[in-house]
């Protein structure tokens, strides 16, 4: 198992772990209804080792939970409260943030490196996104492939 596997299949024990921690579920196929998909779709997202990194941002945002706890169990679950390494600012802006433009970064992120043959850890993959989502869309312009190339150099 390569660490690229290895990353997605600890991110997506935590992502099922975290939602039924929250909702009360004992079961991972529970977890199936809350992404409105089948239990079979659940099953090939855990097997493939696909994390629906949009629909977790979305059930975090509508849950008030941190996605840094969710997904990597790093700092705070309630955004209310703000651990060292989440700053206020951050979860207020992920509240607002836009599903399929942050989509679009993490794609582009993964397809870079996988051209340059780099295998990111999840916590580093994440980083690298939320920094590139944040200058796209601050500066509201298309991803700069200087930006993801220097990212990746530093991620990786």
């Amino acid at each position: 198992m390569d660490l690229l596997e290895h990353d997605a299949e600890f991110v997506m024990r935590n992502l099922l772990d975290g939602i039924k921690e929250t909702e009360c579920f004992q079961y991972d196929t529970e977890v199936a209804g809350v992404f409105n998909v089948s239990k079979e779709q659940l099953n090939q997202w855990k097997v493939h080792k696909r994390i629906p990194y949009e629909m977790a941002m979305l059930w975090a945002k509508n849950n008030n939970v941190s996605l840094s706890w969710l997904l990597l169990r790093q700092g705070e679950k309630d955004l209310n409260s703000v651990g060292v390494s989440e700053p206020r600012g951050v979860y207020q802006a992920a509240k607002a943030w836009d599903l399929p433009l942050f989509n679009k970064c993490l794609n582009i992120m993964n397809e870079e490196a996988t051209r340059r043959g780099m295998t990111l850890d999840a916590d580093n993959l994440l980083k690298a996104v939320a920094v590139l989502y944040q200058t796209v869309q601050n500066n509201d312009q298309e991803p700069d492939m200087q930006l993801v190339e220097g990212l990746l150099e530093l991620a990786g």
